[in-house]
């Protein structure tokens, strides 16, 4: 079953500018099948899914290429490392990485931060 998404407005990263009235293909297997114009689009079978974004901005997940999800606003290394519990660690960096999520970001690199994969390892199980 393949999913087609129907996008208003994409911005493919390819251009410079957002197309307008454009359609993703993902396949079965995850990967894209086509993107471009609606008109040319395969049309639908079926059992595909249709997702109608027709009125919203569609763009690719952004790339984050460091953080330190733990830190958050501490104001000194201290206070991250030395005086915070590590549950109010794990609190920090859960709500760092919700607020960067819905900013867009679908991918990040935390260069050592404590706690960081046990947060990762929570989302993916």
């Amino acid at each position: 079953m393949a999913k087609h998404f129907r996008c208003g407005r994409l911005f493919s990263g390819l251009d410079d500018r957002a197309a307008t009235d454009q359609t993703i293909v993902v396949s079965r297997d995850g990967t894209i099948a086509y993107v471009g114009a609606c008109s040319a689009a395969p049309t639908p079978a079926s059992h595909d899914t249709v997702v109608d974004h027709s009125g919203s901005f569609v763009m690719p997940g952004l790339i984050e290429g460091h953080v330190h999800f733990v830190a958050g606003n501490a104001p000194t290394e201290e206070d991250v490392d030395i005086h915070a519990a590590a549950e109010f660690k794990a609190l920090r960096t859960v709500i760092n990485a919700q607020r960067l999520l819905a900013a867009g970001y679908t991918a990040v690199i935390d260069g050592g931060g404590r706690g960081a994969l046990s947060v990762r390892d929570a989302i993916n199980a």
